[in-house]
């Protein structure tokens, strides 16, 4: 509550209000789908990239999400090049970026800079 205390608070308008009633629901925006589609060129399953890519959003959804992604990394044992690595990772900072945190009242982390 304190680190939210001198924080604007972000006021969706009526029908995205309703849609973030549902439990499951996320904004699939640019920064999403461009993970996805370079998860998705890894793995033949799509079901699986998809619950991998779903799975990180999620993740970037918590203040600490820096943290946990190294864990996620070596829990899925994902193979990737040098180059394929830090390409995901600026794939995943983009997403984090743009997730909208309670710990920032309803903004983005890009929103919140953007009003410094």
């Amino acid at each position: 509550m304190k680190s939210k205390e001198h924080k604007p608070y972000y006021v969706p308008d009526k029908e995205e209000i309703k849609r973030y009633a549902s439990r499951d629901y996320f904004v699939e925006d640019e920064e999403f789908i461009e993970l996805r589609k370079f998860i998705r060129n890894k793995y033949w399953n799509k079901k699986k990239a998809d619950r991998l890519t779903l799975e990180i959003q999620i993740l970037s959804k918590n203040i600490d999400a820096k943290d946990r992604m190294d864990n996620f990394f070596d829990r899925h044992r994902l193979k990737l090049s040098n180059n394929e690595l830090k390409e995901l990772k600026v794939l995943i900072q983009n997403l984090m970026d743009n997730t909208r945190l309670c710990e920032n009242n309803g903004f983005t982390p890009r929103e919140m800079n953007e009003e410094s």
